[in-house]
């Protein structure tokens, strides 16, 4: 018979899964078992807790208390073995509690890195994007002399960052880019945005997939969406071919859309998404998906405890990978 006390429950449902999702990293990996494991490890707590917990509590005579600890703990009594269960019981039940307390301090730890970034790169970003819709007008009237131009000291250390050639780093200087995308973006649009200094970056924390043709919409209204649009959506939830279908007729077939493929070991849509992303590029011409997945599914040190953000040395190598698939895909 299964456990009948339902806030134990759902207090142990609630702590199993947090705790398996900290532990295991991979879950996108093997999306079935690791979906069974977390509710075959709440069935056998449950259990084992209305067994051996609630039904002996529900029969103990709490008046009685005092008087069963002390004679526990008499060494002339003839329940002083149950002293040798009673220590361990009270260790484990101690350790549990410091581990449920402490455990969420470390996950932020982890991560408070990343809490700091997306907030300076949130307050940035307005600046950003009018600095970079000005930059829009400037390069838009002198494309054909920035090509032959040579790199400024400031284009030549950008270039050095991110690994771009002379010809690349002049490519991107003045080729158009709108973004929109969800938190990792924002965590990332500030390099992306010193490679292309023209580049007008839309995200927010949590976004959906299914929010982007509105915010597409908006950005045409204000004519600030660019020929070039970086996609930047997955992470959050599934995407199905419908919402990507949304995305297309949103932006347009004159544009070129770029997506960036997803890297969420800790969720079970990664493979499904990724998937998704790759049928479409053989319906839509205009699509490109940009593989972050690959370079990055080794790399656990390009990011933040969630091994979903990058940190400051990932975000790095994203922006490389996803300047360099832009600039070849757009020079061909």
């Amino acid at each position: 018979m299964v456990g009948k006390s339902v806030l134990w429950d759902l207090y142990v449902s609630t702590t199993s899964n947090d705790f398996y999702e900290q532990k295991v990293t991979n879950i996108a990996a093997h999306p079935v078992l690791n979906t069974l494991a977390p509710l075959v490890i709440i069935l056998v707590i449950s259990e084992l807790s209305y067994r051996y917990i609630e039904i002996p509590l529900a029969k103990f005579d709490y008046r009685q208390t005092f008087a069963l600890v002390k004679k526990i703990f008499d060494l002339k009594s003839n329940l002083q073995w149950r002293r040798y269960l009673a220590i361990p019981a009270v260790l484990v039940v101690l350790i549990a509690l410091f581990g449920a307390v402490t455990s969420p301090e470390k996950v932020v730890q982890k991560t408070d890195g990343l809490q700091t970034k997306l907030a300076k790169n949130s307050k940035e970003a307005d600046k950003k994007n009018k600095e970079a819709l000005e930059k829009q007008k400037e390069t838009s009237a002198a494309k054909t002399k920035q090509k032959k131009a040579k790199l400024t000291k400031q284009e030549k250390e950008i270039a050095k960052k991110y690994h771009l050639t002379d010809q690349e780093m002049k490519f991107a200087a003045v080729t158009p880019l709108t973004g929109v995308g969800d938190s990792v973006l924002e965590d990332t649009g500030a390099d992306l945005q010193e490679i292309f200094p023209t580049a007008y970056m839309s995200s927010k924390v949590g976004r959906q997939v299914d929010e982007a043709p509105g915010i597409i919409a908006e950005l045409k209204r204000q004519k600030t969406l660019s020929d070039n649009v970086l996609i930047n959506l997955g992470a959050n939830g599934p995407i199905s071919d419908k919402d990507v279908k949304a995305v297309e007729d949103a932006v347009g077939s004159k544009r070129h859309i770029f997506w960036v493929n997803v890297h969420v070991p800790t969720k079970t849509w990664e493979g499904s998404v990724n998937k998704t992303l790759d049928k479409a590029t053989k319906q839509y011409k205009n699509l490109t998906v940009i593989d972050w997945f690959t370079p990055s599914k080794n790399q656990p040190g390009w990011f933040y405890g969630d091994y979903v953000h990058p940190n400051p040395d990932g975000s790095k190598q994203y922006a490389t990978i996803v300047a360099k698939k832009i600039i070849k895909t757009l020079n061909k």
